[in-house]
C-alpha cells in the first residue's frame, strides 16, 4: 500500500511539474519579449525621425537593434503597413502578410491596449509575437513594432528534463526508504500472528496449554486476549468433562459392586 501510494504521488509531482515548468516558461518567454519590445520601441522613437524610417531613409538603426536585441524586428506604419523588416523574405515571398495582425491593430486603435504578446501562425509554425506602440514628442502614436519569437522547445525540455531526473532520483530515494519501512511494518505485523500460529499449532487437547503473553493493547492484543479467553474456556470445559467421566465412572462401578452383593 506504502509503495503504491508512494508512486502515485510520484506521478502526480511529475505531471504537475512539468506543467509548470511549460506555463512558467510560456509567462516568462511573453514578459521577456514584451519587454525587449518596449525598450526597442523606445530607442527607435527616441533616435529615429519616424518620417524618416518611413521613407527608408534611417532603417539602420532597426537592424542594428536586431543584431544587438538578437531578434526579428518588424516596424510598421499607424496604418498598420509593414515599412521595415530585418527578415523581409517572409513577406516578400507572402509566407506572411504586409499588414499587422488585425485583431492587435483594432484594440490598438480603440486604445484598450498599448502592446500586446499574441499567438500568431506562419503555415505550421506556432509562434508568440508582441506588438508595442511607437509615440512621436508629442504622445501621438506614429507606427507599431512587432517582435516574432520562435520559441526554442530543446531549451524548454531540457529544462524540464533536468528537474525531472532531480525528481526521479529523490523518489527513488523515498522509494527505497518506503520499501525498507514496508518490510519493517510487515515484520511488526507478522511477526505477533506466527507467535499465534505456533501456539495453535501446539494446542493439544488434554494438556496444559500456556496463554500467550501480549502486553500492548491492539488490534493483536484484542485477538490475543480472545485466544486466551477461548483457552481458557477450553480449558475449564476439559475440567467438567473430565470431572464428568470420573463421576461416570463411579456410578459405573457402584452398579457393578450392588450387581455383586
Amino acid at each position: 500500500y506504502i509503495t503504491w501510494l508512494v508512486f502515485a504521488i510520484f506521478v502526480i509531482v511529475i505531471f504537475v511539474t512539468i506543467n509548470y515548468f511549460i506555463q512558467n516558461n510560456i509567462d516568462r518567454q511573453k514578459n521577456y519579449l514584451l519587454n525587449k519590445a518596449n525598450n526597442i520601441a523606445n530607442k527607435i522613437s527616441g533616435e529615429v525621425n519616424l518620417d524618416a524610417l518611413q521613407n527608408k531613409y534611417e532603417v539602420g538603426l532597426v537592424y542594428d537593434l536586431a543584431v544587438y536585441y538578437e531578434t526579428d524586428i518588424n516596424v510598421y506604419d499607424q496604418y498598420g503597413k509593414l515599412i521595415v523588416s530585418t527578415n523581409p523574405r517572409l513577406f516578400t515571398e507572402k509566407f506572411t502578410s504586409d499588414l499587422m495582425n488585425p485583431e492587435v491593430f483594432k484594440q490598438f486603435k480603440s486604445k484598450m491596449i498599448s502592446s500586446s504578446v499574441v499567438s500568431e501562425k506562419i503555415a505550421d509554425l506556432n509562434y508568440i509575437s508582441a506588438y508595442t506602440t511607437l509615440i512621436d514628442n508629442d504622445l501621438e502614436v506614429r507606427g507599431y513594432v512587432n517582435l516574432p519569437y520562435f520559441s526554442n522547445r530543446e531549451d524548454l525540455f531540457r529544462e524540464i528534463s533536468q528537474y525531472t531526473v532531480t525528481i526521479i532520483n529523490l523518489f527513488v530515494l523515498i522509494f527505497a526508504l518506503a520499501v525498507i519501512l514496508t518490510y519493517y511494518v510487515a515484520q511488526r505485523l507478522s511477526k505477533p500472528l506466527i507467535l499465534i500460529k505456533n501456539q495453535l499449532s501446539q494446542m493439544k487437547i488434554g494438556e496444559k496449554n500456556l496463554p500467550i503473553d501480549w502486553e500492548r493493547n491492539d488490534e493483536i492484543g484484542l485477538l490475543v486476549k480472545e485466544y486466551n479467553t477461548m483457552l481458557s474456556a477450553l480449558d475449564s470445559s476439559l475440567d467438567k468433562l473430565a470431572d464428568s467421566e470420573r463421576q461416570g465412572a463411579w456410578r459405573e462401578m457402584a452398579k457393578q459392586v450392588a450387581h455383586e452383593i
